[in-house]
C-alpha cells in the first residue's frame, strides 16, 4: 500500500459502515412492521339482503377495514360466513354460501381506514332466514380478510 492510499482506507471503511447501518435500519423496520400486521382489523357493518333475478340472493355489507401501520396494505379477497345465532356457527346455522364471498381490490394507505363493499351468495332457501335474522340482530359473521404487506400475503379475522 502506498502512502496515498491510507487516507482513504479509513473513509472507505466509514462509507461501508453506514450502508451497512442503513440496510440493517431498513430491515429492521420492515421487520418490526411485519411482526405488527395483526394490528390491521377488520369489522363488518351494514348488512343487506339483496335478490338479483341473475345472480341469485346475496348479503351485502360494508368492511371496515383500519391499517394503524406505518406502511400501506393491500387487500387481494375475503372469505366470510354470515349465520344465524352465536359463534361458532353449527352447519344449520350458515345462512351464506361459504367460499362464496367477493370484495374490491383496494390499497389501504398508513394510518387509514377504508370502507369496502363485500358481497356473499346465499341459498334461495335461506334469504327470508337471513332477513330475519338481520332484523331481530341474531345475524352474526366469521371470516378472513386476506391481505398483502411488503410483498407478502397475510390474513386476519373478520369480526
Amino acid at each position: 500500500m502506498s502512502a496515498r492510499s491510507l487516507p482513504l482506507l479509513p473513509l472507505l471503511l466509514a462509507g461501508l459502515l453506514v450502508a451497512s447501518g442503513t440496510a440493517f435500519g431498513l430491515t429492521f423496520a420492515a421487520q418490526l412492521e411485519w411482526q405488527e400486521r395483526d394490528a390491521v382489523s377488520a369489522t363488518v357493518t351494514d348488512l343487506t339482503v339483496s335478490n338479483s333475478s341473475e345472480d341469485g340472493p346475496a348479503v351485502r355489507g360494508s368492511l371496515s377495514v383500519e391499517n394503524p401501520l406505518d406502511r400501506r396494505v393491500q387487500v387481494n379477497g375475503v372469505r366470510l360466513l354470515v349465520f344465524d345465532g352465536p359463534k361458532p356457527p353449527d352447519q344449520e346455522d350458515r345462512l351464506s354460501v361459504p367460499r362464496s364471498a367477493s370484495i374490491d381490490r383496494v390499497t389501504v394507505s398508513a394510518g387509514e381506514t377504508v370502507s369496502v363493499r363485500v358481497r356473499a351468495d346465499v341459498r334461495p332457501g335461506d334469504a327470508d332466514r337471513l332477513r330475519a335474522a338481520l332484523e331481530d340482530g341474531t345475524a352474526n359473521t366469521q371470516g378472513l380478510l386476506e391481505l398483502t404487506m411488503i410483498e407478502k400475503p397475510f390474513t386476519v379475522d373478520v369480526e
